[in-house]
């Protein structure tokens, strides 16, 4: 195993040791973490790269440098120095070693049947069996894909912009020190609005799917908030989290945007940010304590317990705290909701009696993925707005419920039928025509994006339900009456081209597998019985269904069964609890059809114990 050096320690120790370890790099001797390095000097880089060979491009050195330690901005310094010294423009960037690894798409359909035939077998390693109708009606469930449906598709839509950030700084929505903490961002039209809610001193609730930037929609505005009023020391913001683990992820969101600054301006944000999530040990608490931060990540749990601790009062009785922010509104239902209610409520007023009237109340603001999904538009807007303040017993107006606005990422014109049927014909283009451009304007592309995709709602485009491959490719046959098999190949081919490339369709496969259940039968003789998987107490004419188990050494079948000794009756154990029935008349037990030389006295050895009971003979 190479051994691996800290950039950091190098930079530390001079250029000299800088050049020294190049030479062993070079080599291939070493491997290199850049923790904690977020960029170089021109100096540093020429020296990092003096005892690299000429020859090494951004792959090359990818096996040396451990790219997930690399910062944007080194990320970015390294493709730069490889192309000058590849002589390449910019206009013809060396790509990262993610996007080589991208060109090289995975068949995600192919890990899909392979994950599904591993869970077979593995099913199929529990199942004994012995009589041959059970067995076969097992294995032909299992060949329809009972425990395993076929994968839902769905395309990850394009959001539509809206302000950059200097048009936004222009119109004074945000501070011109934004630009250092968002350099050259555009942001989306929802995470506009939501600024637009801020700016106003509005309660809003961001209801948008996932990747969408959801927390820009209120660490945006919460930053622009502390950066206009430079002289607050102590919480400004709580952001409350349903997981710590999401609380650490933002966590390390946040200080990126706080090393931007830094990259920009050349000094520390004043800005601090901090996570109290309970796992801290009693040093850091102390500090946090101590010496509170702008921004306070916690979760609902350590949320009420500030309510009661003295030595954390500070935190909830802070006289500048202004933004109370819940992500993934959508996990506080029932009496967990309820629960968090009352300590958004309780929060609230000790936040306003600890403002001795200062007229600063606690905005509230909620993230969610989709919350309600019955209805129209503005009714769901209605229904979720009706939620959310109930949540935080404020009003939240329903003009203020930010969904996704959603825009077309092929532009070309629907296609034809004609164009469509020629397309699936003559097949894709060989691979190296493959390229963004090709696939913008190929008509399967319009025709996969408008009927997988998106959908239209009273001139306002929403998500489609996602649908199996299946359906889709006998959509596309009945409207251009090519047979289904092309089609759903012509699909996948589409669906790998658009993940060679930047610029096309992102999509999910969405997998849902069940867990292994009952085989269930009437109380018949083998060749009449009723089978089925579905977990029922009776089928047609009132006879009950019982569950089947199977002896794990030969295969044979038993009935579970309820017997009530008193009225001499049998009934189907249910498989839950909810027949807890105490009665002493009643037994559970099994109970097998007779069959002819079905014991023998052979196996009597390995029979339990208790199976035996002694009678007195006369």
């Amino acid at each position: 195993m190479k051994p691996t050096f800290k950039l950091k320690d190098l930079i530390q120790q001079g250029e000299s040791a800088i050049a020294a370890t190049s030479t062993l790099i070079g080599q291939g001797m070493v491997a290199v973490d850049c923790s904690g390095v977020e960029s170089l000097t021109e100096e540093q880089i020429t020296q990092l790269f003096s005892g690299i060979p000429d020859s090494w491009d951004f792959v090359e050195l990818a096996e040396v440098f451990d790219t997930n330690t690399f910062s944007d901005t080194l990320a970015q310094q390294f493709n730069e120095y490889c192309d000058r010294r590849h002589g390449r423009n910019d206009l013809t960037p060396s790509p990262s070693p993610e996007k080589r690894r991208e060109q090289k798409a995975l068949d995600i359909f192919k890990l899909r049947d392979e994950v599904i035939g591993d869970y077979r077998t593995y099913i199929e390693s529990f199942l004994e069996i012995r009589d041959r109708r059970v067995a076969e009606f097992v294995q032909q469930e299992l060949d329809k894909g009972y425990l395993w449906r076929d994968p839902l598709i769905q395309i990850n839509p394009a959001y539509k912009r809206g302000a950059d950030i200097n048009a936004l700084v222009k119109e004074g929505i945000l501070h011109s020190e934004c630009k250092k903490y968002f350099p050259g961002f555009h942001f989306y039209y929802h995470q506009e609005q939501a600024f637009r809610c801020a700016k106003q001193n509005e309660p809003y609730v961001v209801t948008t799917g996932t990747g969408s930037g959801k927390s820009l929609s209120y660490v945006v505005p919460i930053l622009n908030d502390l950066i206009q009023n430079p002289q607050l020391q102590g919480i400004r913001a709580i952001l409350v989290y349903p997981m710590n683990a999401l609380i650490n992820s933002q966590e390390e969101e946040i200080n990126k945007f706080l090393a931007k600054y830094k990259e920009k301006s050349g000094k520390d944000s004043p800005i601090r940010v901090a996570r109290y999530t309970g796992q801290e040990n009693l040093s850091q608490k102390s500090d946090i304590q101590n010496n509170p931060p702008h921004i306070l990540l916690t979760n609902y749990v350590m949320l009420e317990l500030m309510l009661s601790r003295v030595h954390e009062e500070k935190f909830i009785k802070s006289p500048i705290l202004k933004y109370l922010v819940l992500d993934e509104l959508h996990t506080y239902r029932g009496r967990q909701g309820a629960d968090v209610a009352m300590v958004i409520r309780k929060l609230r007023q000790i936040s306003n009696n600890a403002k001795q009237g200062n007229n600063l109340p606690l905005l509230c603001i909620g993230t969610s993925a989709t919350m309600s999904t019955e209805g129209d538009r503005a009714s769901r807007k209605t229904t979720v707005a009706q939620v959310a303040s109930k949540l935080f017993g404020v009003e939240v107006k329903p003009d203020n419920i930010i969904d996704e606005t959603l825009e077309p990422a092929i532009t070309r014109a629907n296609p034809t039928v004609p164009e469509l049927t020629e397309a699936l014909k003559n097949g894709l283009p060989p691979e190296e025509q493959q390229t963004p451009e090709a696939f913008k304007g190929h008509p399967l592309s319009k025709w996969i994006e408008m009927n997988l995709g998106l959908d239209e709602e009273n001139g306002h485009l929403v998500r489609r339900t996602p649908i199996a491959l299946s359906v889709g490719s006998e959509e596309l046959a009945k409207f251009t009456g090519i047979d289904v098999k092309t089609c759903s190949e012509t699909l996948k081919q589409m669906f790998f081209w658009s993940s060679r490339i930047d610029e096309g369709l992102p999509f999910r496969l969405h997998q849902f597998i069940s867990q292994g259940g009952s085989v269930y039968a009437t109380l018949e003789s083998k060749e009449k019985r009723y089978l089925t998987l579905e977990g029922q107490y009776k089928t047609t004419g009132d006879r009950l269904l019982f569950p089947l188990v199977f002896c794990r050494e030969c295969g044979q079948d038993y009935y579970v069964v309820r017997y009530n000794t008193d009225k001499n009756e049998i009934a189907p154990l249910l498989p839950t609890a909810i027949d807890n029935d105490s009665d002493e008349d009643i037994e559970e037990g099994y109970v097998t059809l007779d069959e002819p030389d079905f014991w023998s006295d052979d196996d009597l050895d390995s029979l339990p114990d208790n199976w035996f009971k002694e009678t007195k003979r006369y």
